[in-house]
């Protein structure tokens, strides 16, 4: 398990940590607040690829991608 690189990586995992299957979308506007859009998106990929949270593609359109975390105890990460 690797840790969180960032304030924003720990942002994302508390927020919608008890939120499954979220679009892609909430979490890029959610991090916009904070950040620029690519640097949203950077984030974002940076977590599925550390496996804390999962995408799948939706089963009514496939171009929306649903998010889930997978790792929700984030305090442990503090």
């Amino acid at each position: 398990m690797s840790v969180p690189k960032s304030i924003h990586h720990l942002r994302i995992l508390k927020e919608f940590s008890n939120k499954p299957n979220k679009k892609m979308t909430d979490y890029e506007r959610y991090l916009i607040n904070y950040l620029s859009l690519p640097t949203a998106r950077k984030i974002i990929k940076e977590l599925i690829d550390e496996n804390l949270i999962s995408c799948q593609a939706s089963t009514f359109d496939k171009r929306i991608k649903l998010l889930t975390v997978i790792e929700s105890n984030y305090d442990k990460f503090i």
